[in-house]
């Protein structure tokens, strides 16, 4: 519900968050399907998302950059500064966090699956 008041257009409780709320879900939905993946014999399982947010990353800076470009495109004749690709490493960097967290928990749970794996050969040792 779009509400008008003194300040002009405001946004109801649920416009504004629940986009947000939505979004920290899946995220968090992933993040568990990256812990059972990650948990599978074939090691390239867990590798599935992390691959789809890079390929998602490149898409998304390849998209701002445009933008950047389209935008910055009528000020060349006005500005003497060449464009920068810092801008560029910034939105890439960014666009890659959740990759990087999705990695961790590959990592993690390969790890722990490992030395599951190497205290269950001991146990069968010892027990011979």
């Amino acid at each position: 519900m779009i509400m008008t008041g003194e300040g002009g257009l405001q946004l109801s409780w649920a416009m504004r968050w629940v986009p947000w709320i939505v979004l920290i879900l899946l995220f968090v939905g992933s993040c568990a399907l990256e812990a059972f993946l990650a948990g599978q014999k074939n090691r390239y399982l867990g590798l599935l998302l992390p691959g789809l947010f890079v390929l998602l990353s490149v898409i998304a800076t390849a998209t701002a950059v445009r933008v950047f470009i389209g935008l910055t495109a009528g000020l060349a004749e006005y500005t003497a500064l060449p464009p920068s690709a810092l801008p560029v490493i910034a939105y890439f960097l960014i666009f890659n966090i959740p990759t990087l967290i999705l990695l961790l928990i590959y990592f993690l749970v390969r790890r722990r699956k490992q030395r599951k794996r190497g205290l269950e050969k001991m146990n069968i040792l010892d027990l011979d």
